[in-house]
């Protein structure tokens, strides 16, 4: 590979990265790689290194089998690659991928050029043995950059630091270096925007010479309140270009709406703050979790003007329109392009000025004016006309596009578009310019059918001549009411609308205030690629067509709709509900290979109570006869519990966090059932009634609300139980969702009679905060995994989160209907994912902005990072896309990916 710069030969990648593919080593590979290849070398090192960026990183994505040998695109990347950059955990040193693409690299370029990533454990158990000692095999100490967290969010934050170490050797300059010289861009974009010349000034009077400790300081505090006001600042911006690029999308501008969304993400190595609005706006434009089974917007073709007439051609392939300044458009329904546009100074004849209709028809645009026909080219040139011997006040070009109908005063013509030559001429009674409305026509799809009336008769009926071209014969129509407001044919048959002058007047949808904006009827033009709607009073025609996410991959379909899905523990199957097939069913796919695994068909005279999985190979329900039954996902093979016989009423249940064991409860007794081994490991006789249970299983606890609402733990290894003070009080009525536990048992929250939730503090035994609610008969509860946060949702079906640090709530779900039962923590990427009605939801959790919204999505496979979809009876699944993800998305579906300067002002980019 040859620099274009210097002329030199170059490695064609500048590093390659050797790490083992479990989740953390990814997660580390995956963020260097980004964060190498968007890095944005600062000016200064540009001209003394003479490289502009970091051109290529290698990262292999596929997992070597054990025992084969290195095939020939590592190889070869190995010998093209000048570095070799290792991430380093315990895993990696047993990975024998790893080690031999250290052992390849150190027979190729030598020990210099290895980089080591320190990710996870410490460095004696981490680091291979071929880093640790020197050629000689003399022991030697490695420089390593050091990005071991507790969490992957404090593994990305030391990230964005450590790719600075990373990215000095592969631009042949010292760390030291690189990061001053990114210190001092951050310090002047900052200063330059925040604290204005003024403060510049200072700023350089301080380096000349004008110091003092209380300088310093000053300048140092004006530092960081630039750089909060700039976040700030950066923040509000990104919000509300995000709401311009969703509303660019519905005004059907996409590609606008994307490019708006991504100069609004960090991108390109900046340092611009990320807000989960715009990544929600850029992958809604990019339509990333469509199933392309309902039109969305595409695209609009706009005018400068009000649009008073639109067509399209026969084909469904070009879409033509006039507009108020008597200008005419067409543009190709395909792919949005503007093949046409003419205003008045481009056409010479002044009769062209009343355009009376225009379309499309084997690539030439054919127009009819007050005066003549006149056909252009795709190009826009005239290549044919014909002028009227009358002044025409209505026209119609035949669906089939082969015959043009005109009628003036006293007279209707009909012409063939071949050769532009008028083939029926035919006298009619009524003068134009008396009339109170203009005439209204109707030709039918061969031209051969011509209908009119010139709307004069006010009284209660009109009259309609239709004339048969082929015989010149000629029939009288009366219709019902006297002003005809349109007519066409369908078929053989002429269908008249038609009102009586009263009802025309006073309800026209124009007068309407309410309706005012619209201006009229939508107008429906159907293409061969899309479909395109055009509302009367508009300047735009909105283009929708059916969009398939990116990597959209369809998994089943059934005859029937999908009732529910679901997901083993560790997400080795998912399962497909048909409760309303006969006899109904539950599909199994492997979870990684999406292959169908088996199908569990239930009883013809029986129907389910409860089900879910036990552990990941077995599959449980009960019955309505009360029988709990297992079936193996493998062997298909049905087993039922010899702890519960026929005739048990499971009225409550609860799992624990992984579904390793259930609470089932009949109302007096309780059993715990271990679902691994699909036994009963502990019974409980309950004096009292049992209305609600919430099993804890690292705790040992079961919490329970008896029939007089007061609440009760019991530890179930010893039976021991006790109750909660008198102030923990649930209503009888309610019966769900009433109580909640954190994971250390530190923490409880019940929503008590009179609509407080006390959350209580289970070691002090004191009430810890106190929220009023406005919620009846069903009030559901979950604390977050890290217990800082308590989400509810009440009879509204509106989740609120509560912090607990805080003691306020500090956010609310927007969103219609979210399943709080369902709802779950992604801390690998940081999102706390929300079940909705009709979709999934994807919160940053710093933030709680809304990031994704998977439409009729059912469950997010985090091993494989893909969503399940189901819709109706079809089951896709889509990658999930992150950022980087999403900008690479942008150029394969534009073609034109830079906003021009017009369009950075109009939306504010360069303000």
């Amino acid at each position: 590979m040859i620099d274009q710069e210097t002329g030199n030969e170059i490695n064609k990648y500048n590093a390659f990265i050797s790490y083992r593919h479990s989740e953390v080593d990814m997660f580390v590979a995956k963020s260097i790689h980004k964060g190498l290849e968007t890095y944005k070398v600062p000016g200064t090192v540009q001209k003394s290194t003479g490289r502009k960026k970091i051109w290529r990183v290698f990262r292999d994505q596929e997992e070597l089998p054990i025992g084969s040998d290195l095939n020939d695109t590592i190889l070869n990347a190995l010998k093209q690659s000048e570095f070799l950059i290792v991430i380093c955990t315990p895993r990696a040193v047993e990975s024998e991928w790893v080690m031999r693409e250290i052992d390849t690299f150190i027979s190729l370029h030598g020990r210099e050029n290895i980089l080591a990533v320190l990710t996870e454990g410490e460095p004696d158990e981490a680091f291979p043995k071929q880093l640790l000692t020197d050629e000689n095999g003399n022991p030697v100490e490695p420089l390593a950059a050091d990005v071991r967290g507790k969490s992957e969010a404090e593994i990305k934050k030391k990230l964005k630091t450590e790719i600075v170490r990373l990215a000095a050797p592969l631009l042949h300059c010292s760390y030291d270096d690189l990061k001053q010289r990114h210190r001092e861009r951050r310090m002047r974009r900052i200063l330059f925007t925040s604290l204005g010349v003024a403060a510049f000034l200072t700023a350089l009077g301080i380096t000349f010479g004008i110091y003092s400790s209380y300088n310093a300081q000053l300048l140092a505090e004006s530092y960081a309140i630039a750089q909060d006001n700039l976040r700030i600042a950066q923040i509000n911006q990104s919000k509300f270009l995000a709401d311009l690029s969703q509303s660019l999308l519905a005004e059907g501008d996409r590609r606008a709406a994307a490019l708006v969304a991504r100069e609004i993400l960090p991108h390109d190595g900046d340092d611009r703050p990320f807000v989960p609005e715009a990544q929600y706006a850029l992958s809604k434009a990019l339509y990333a979790y469509d199933v392309g089974k309902i039109e969305d917007v595409e695209m609009a073709f706009v005018a400068d003007l009000q649009i008073t007439d639109v067509s399209i051609d026969n084909l469904g392939r070009y879409v033509s329109a006039v507009d108020m300044n008597r200008s005419f458009y067409v543009w190709d329904l395909a792919d949005g392009r503007l093949l046409i546009k003419k205003t008045i100074d481009d056409v010479n004849e002044g009769n062209l000025f009343y355009v009376r209709d225009l379309c499309v028809c084997d690539n030439k645009l054919y127009l009819v004016s007050i005066g003549g026909i006149y056909v252009y080219d795709l190009s826009g040139n005239q290549i044919n006309h014909v002028i009227f011997p009358m002044d025409v006040y209505g026209a119609i070009i035949s669906s089939s596009a082969e015959r043009i109908a005109v009628v003036g005063n006293e007279r209707a013509a009909v012409y063939d578009m071949a050769n532009l030559e008028a083939i029926y001429e035919v006298n009619v009674d009524s003068e134009v310019e008396d009339n109170t409305f203009a005439p209204v026509l109707a030709l039918d799809a061969k031209g051969n059918r011509l209908a009119l009336t010139y709307n004069k008769t006010l009284t209660e009926e009109n009259i309609v001549d239709v004339w048969n071209l082929s015989d010149n014969s000629k029939e009288v129509i009366t219709t019902q009411y006297s002003i005809v407001q349109n007519m066409n044919f369908v078929g053989s048959e002429l269908v008249v609308k038609s009102c009586s002058l009263e009802d025309m007047i006073f309800n026209d949808d124009s007068l309407d205030e309410e309706n005012s904006e619209e201006e009229g009827e939508e107008i429906e033009l159907v293409g061969e690629k899309a479909r395109a709607f055009f509302k009367k009073g508009s300047d735009r025609i909105i283009v929708y067509k059916e969009h398939s996410g990116p990597g959209m991959k369809e998994i089943a379909h059934f005859e029937e709709e999908i009732f529910s899905t679901g997901l083993s523990p560790n997400e080795k199957y998912y399962s497909i509900n048909l409760y309303s097939s006969q006899p109904a069913k539950t599909y199994f796919f492997d979870a990684k290979t999406n292959e169908f695994v088996s199908a569990l068909t239930y009883d013809d005279n029986d129907w389910v109570e409860f089900e879910g999985y036990a552990g990941d190979d077995y599959y449980y329900y009960i019955s309505g006869r009360g029988d709990l039954l297992f079936y193996n996902i493998q062997t298909q093979e049905i087993q039922k519990s010899a702890d519960f016989g026929a005739g048990y009423s499971f009225s409550k249940m609860s799992t624990d966090k992984k579904n390793n064991a259930v609470a089932f409860c009949d109302g007096y007794d309780i059993a715990i059932m271990d679902m691994n081994e699909r036994k009963v490991t502990h019974f409980l006789e309950m004096s009292d009634y049992c209305d609600q249970i919430l099993l804890k299983m690292d705790l040992g606890y079961i919490y329970g609300i008896d029939t007089y609402g007061s609440v009760f733990c019991v530890d179930y290894k010893t039976n021991q139980i006790r109750y909660l003070p008198e102030e923990i009080q649930i209503s009888a009525n309610n019966s769900q969702g009433m109580i909640a536990v954190n994971d250390d048992g530190s923490l409880g929250a019940f929503f008590c009679e009179d609509n407080v939730v006390r959350i209580w503090d289970m070691h002090k035994n004191e009430e810890y905060a106190s929220i009023t609610v406005d919620s009846h008969n069903y009030f559901d509860m979950l604390f977050s995994a890290d217990g800082k946060r308590l989400y509810m949702q009440g009879s509204d079906d509106i989740l609120r989160t509560y912090d607990l640090e805080k003691k306020k709530i500090v956010f609310i779900a927007t969103k219609a209907r979210p399943l709080i039962a369902d709802m779950y923590e992604d801390t690998r990427n940081g999102y706390l994912i929300i079940p909705a009605y009709d979709a999934l939801l994807f919160y940053e959790y710093d933030t709680m902005g809304l990031a994704v919204e998977a439409k009729d999505a059912k469950r997010y496979l985090s091993e494989t990072d893909t969503i399940l979809t189901t819709y109706e009876g079809d089951v896709y699944t889509f990658p999930f896309m992150h950022l980087d993800d999403l900008l690479e998305e942008i150029p394969k579906q534009f073609v034109d990916t830079t906003l021009s300067e017009n369009e950075r002002h109009m939306y504010y980019l360069d303000n």
